[in-house]
């Protein structure tokens, strides 16, 4: 009998019979079923698929509780309940790294860095040194000279699907009447207040960590997942339009804002683009009244405006500004 790196008791029903066997697996606690053929132990693994594999050196044997299928000495347990042990486990190693206290405190240090629409380049760099700190795949992408966004990956064991965090590093401008300063991130009363939190350096932050988190508890996924910290959300999401056209992708995207995992939602605005064609001639909302007056007398009304005096238009009217309307109903002019 051979052993993995942890042990856990799995049971199987046979012939009327529950039989424990010892099993080496892949999980948190070795939590993927042995299996019992014959009466002896034998080495369960999880495989590829998800699915927990026993394999005995004897013949199988059909007829395990319905819930075995046995073929050529290899007993395989139902895909659907593994999977569910499997990713149940997954779940709670990552959940057992995750540190409140550490999340708010690096929440903290981006809402210090400014980083307005064109500047976030600041903030990219702290979060690219971070993750590379963490052991992760990172790299600094460059969307417009000198302004760069924030790329990393954890890369999976081969497979699909993948996954792609995407989170915005600029935020809205400050408004006015803070009573805090909004660079100085403060606790209160279970609020967090700093410039930024909102709009999305919360969402930043959670998702960031909660990559590291499984980096830290070295969870094999089957698909890569991507943290992007992208620019230019208020210029339209420019940064993310860059990432897509560089060749980056995911099967699966998760934007964590703004709402909360209580509130997930699965739809996004779109946008319409349109051309408009409208026959007439612009102006000024000043130069409105002006606009109606024939063009010989408009000439001689931007004249007069020139030089700070007046002047006759065509028509004969005196013109005292380009705002005014010399012309009357005798005006001889075409009316423009």
């Amino acid at each position: 009998m051979r052993l993995g790196p942890h042990l856990a008791w799995g049971r199987v029903l046979h012939g009327g019979d529950h039989r424990r066997a010892l099993a080496g697996a892949t999980t948190r606690r070795g939590v993927a079923d042995g299996i019992v053929a014959d009466g002896s132990m034998t080495d369960g693994r999880l495989t590829d698929d998800g699915v927990a594999r026993a394999v005995s050196s004897g013949a199988g044997r059909s007829g395990l509780g319905g819930s075995l299928t046995v073929s050529g000495g290899a007993c395989w347990r139902r895909a659907s309940d593994a999977k569910e042990l499997a990713m149940a486990d997954v779940k709670e190693r990552i959940l057992a790294r995750i540190d409140p206290d550490e999340v708010i405190g690096f929440a903290k240090e981006l809402v210090k860095i400014p980083s307005y629409t064109t500047d976030e380049t600041p903030v990219a760099e702290f979060l690219h040194r971070f993750l590379q700190a963490e052991r992760l795949e990172s790299r600094l992408q460059e969307v417009d000279p000198d302004r760069f966004q924030t790329i990393a990956r954890l890369p999976g064991v081969g497979g699909r699907p993948s996954l792609m965090f995407d989170g915005h590093l600029d935020i809205d401008p400050i408004p006015g009447g803070w009573v805090r300063d909004p660079w100085t991130p403060t606790v209160e009363n279970d609020r967090f207040h700093g410039a930024g939190i909102y709009n999305m350096k919360g969402g930043d932050a959670a998702m960031v960590m909660a990559v590291v988190a499984a980096r830290r508890a070295g969870v094999r996924l089957r698909g890569d997942v991507w943290l992007a910290g992208v620019v230019g959300e208020l210029q339209g999401g420019v940064g993310t339009v860059h990432l897509l056209r560089s060749g980056v992708r995911a099967d699966m995207a998760i934007v964590p804002e703004p709402y909360s995992t209580q509130n997930i939602i699965t739809k996004h605005t779109g946008v319409v683009e349109f051309l408009v064609h409208v026959i007439g001639r612009s102006a000024h909302i000043s130069a409105a009244s002006a606009s109606r007056t024939c063009r010989a007398c408009r000439g001689s009304a931007w004249a007069a405006s020139s030089v700070g005096g007046a002047a006759s238009g065509s028509c004969g009217a005196r013109i005292s500004s380009p705002t005014s309307a010399p012309c009357s109903s005798t005006c001889a002019s075409r009316p423009g």
